[in-house]
């Protein structure tokens, strides 16, 4: 024992400590709580109450269904709509309250908010220190991109699109271009807005179908919009049916267009499995219905891959070498479940989520 023989020298000592120093666990390499798992976006009540965000762990299959509440004692706000990570920091995109709250991608602790947009839908980092917002504009309809400056949280500019700014994606063989969804918000839109993120100009607008919602980059780095089509409820017969639309980005051409049958389809949701050769969607034709639809077929798969549910998301990921289907639903009252499926469409497991799933995010 030290205290008895006390013959311990000053070296002895350093050494003894610097033995003990390398045995200690290095806190900065232990993985968090967030760091692998699955998040889901919950709207919560509509224009009352507050967003949520889940999280799924996989490994104790276990579900915190209100995360930023627990991490910084408030509420994210109301209508919390999309989440995207960039930087080492997460950016949870809130509607109604026309904010976004950073967080800290490991704990989840707030780093601060940005504030002054008009209704944002979605958060895309294009540099470093630099972000677009898309957002449907203070009438819901006019809609543009938000410049935002991030190491100081603030808007630097808007870029005017189109109207009802929606998702966006990078894309492009060398130069990275952002295409941004027009989705029309309480309006109608038919384009595709193409720009530079280095210079902030506007490249093309690519004419698409009615009220482009959601869009995806497959294996052969192709482009797929898609259409969710005008939806009158006043005059059912003013619809105009949805579309699903491939576009070239080295051409910013449109090379397919494939229509849907009826005025009343109206998908949504848009996305590519992990191999980038399967395009899911949800038709609401079908009651939220999700669809398969193989990239290089030229006409619709008018069966559904999973019918026994209504859905109001979708997403695909990769999990241990086997691809999943994540797809979640509820009602507007309660928490709702989302459930995971094989490519084949058979159920593996369900785990709970909050009200009104609106997107995963898979970490």
């Amino acid at each position: 024992m030290f205290i008895k023989t006390k013959k311990i020298t000053l070296n002895a000592s350093l050494i003894i400590a610097t033995l003990l120093a390398a045995c200690t666990p290095n806190n900065t390499s232990t993985p968090t709580k967030y760091e692998n798992g699955i998040f889901t976006i919950n709207e919560g009540p509509f224009q009352n109450g507050t967003g949520t965000m889940s999280f799924y762990n996989e490994k104790d299959q276990t579900t915190q269904n209100d995360v930023f509440q627990t991490e910084n004692n408030r509420p994210i706000g109301n209508i919390a709509q999309s989440i995207a990570f960039h930087e080492g920091k997460g950016y949870i995109v809130v509607n109604n309250a026309q904010k976004i709250e950073i967080v800290d991608a490991k704990t989840f602790k707030s780093t601060g908010v940005i504030n002054g947009l008009n209704q944002p839908r979605y958060f895309v980092g294009v540099a470093s220190n630099k972000a677009y917002v898309s957002q449907w504009g203070a009438d819901g309809s006019s809609g543009n991109i938000a410049v935002v400056n991030l190491s100081n949280n603030t808007i630097i500019k808007n870029i005017a699109t189109g109207k009802g700014s929606e998702q966006m994606l990078a894309a492009g063989a060398v130069n990275k271009l952002i295409y941004v969804c027009n989705s029309g918000g309480f309006a109608n839109d038919t384009t595709l807005t193409v720009i530079n993120p280095t210079t902030d100009q506007i490249v093309k607008q690519i004419k698409v179908g009615d009220n482009p919602n959601s869009i995806a980059i497959d294996k052969n780095g192709k482009i797929w919009v898609l259409c969710g089509g005008k939806n009158n409820f006043m005059n059912p017969s003013l619809s105009t049916a949805g579309q699903l639309i491939k576009i070239d980005p080295n051409t910013n051409t449109v090379e397919k267009i494939i229509t849907f049958s009826s005025n009343q389809n109206h998908p949504n949701e848009l996305t590519l499995s992990p191999n980038g050769l399967t395009l899911y969607y949800l038709d609401n034709f079908y009651g939220g219905k999700l669809f398969a639809q193989n990239t290089d077929a030229n006409t619709l798969n008018t069966t559904p891959l999973i019918n026994n549910k209504t859905f109001f998301t979708i997403g695909t990921h990769n999990r241990n070498g086997q691809d999943l289907i994540y797809a979640a639903g509820g009602t507007f009252a309660a928490n709702g479940k989302a459930y995971r499926y094989k490519t084949d469409g058979t159920l593996v497991d369900s785990f709970a989520v909050g009200i009104i799933p609106t997107q995963f995010y898979f970490r």
